[in-house]
């Protein structure tokens, strides 16, 4: 029995014309397998055995843009609950005689609560304007009747435009 010819090199492709589009021709000798080869490119192996597929390239890049986008959702989710969870409490705090901001930058005391959803706020003294808010529209308390009335100094800040920092 005659016994199969053993290969002197490990099998190899040659890619160099094709990598720049060329199309393959039957006989070119520039398109012919590297020296050692027993097959052309695009063929089987010798003896049927398993090719090796080739990887996508990028393939990890991918994994770790897919790790980034699920940290970057995890972290914004996080961050919302955080400040939903300080403006209910700020909400809760609510009481008369609060100095707020809205929404639209009006500063106001409140004065009076109507509901659940709405508050009455004070915007002047000499007039004695009143403006009927949503109480979604509050932004800011300014200065809490709870911290006056306890002694305690509020937490903000007011610059004027052309002075350092000053308590309130």
């Amino acid at each position: 029995m005659p016994s199969a010819p053993a290969l002197s090199a490990p099998f190899t492709w040659n890619f160099g014309t094709l990598a720049q589009g060329a199309a393959v021709m039957p006989g070119n000798p520039a398109q012919s397998p590297a020296p050692g080869t027993t097959s052309a490119p695009g063929t089987a192996p010798p003896g049927g055995g398993p090719t090796q597929q080739p990887q996508a390239p990028f393939g990890s890049i991918w994994l770790i843009f897919l790790v980034f986008i699920v940290v970057m959702v995890v972290s914004q989710i996080m961050a919302g609950r955080r400040e939903r969870k300080r403006r209910d409490e700020m909400m809760r705090g609510l009481a008369k005689h609060d100095k707020v901001m809205t929404a639209g930058g009006i500063i106001g005391t409140i004065v009076e609560f109507r509901g659940d959803d709405a508050v009455v706020l004070k915007v002047d003294e000499n007039s004695n304007t009143r403006i009927t808010f949503a109480r979604s529209a509050i932004q800011q308390v300014l200065k809490s009747s709870n911290s006056a009335a306890a002694g305690q100094q509020p937490s903000v800040e007011v610059r004027p435009a052309n002075q350092s920092a000053t308590k309130v």
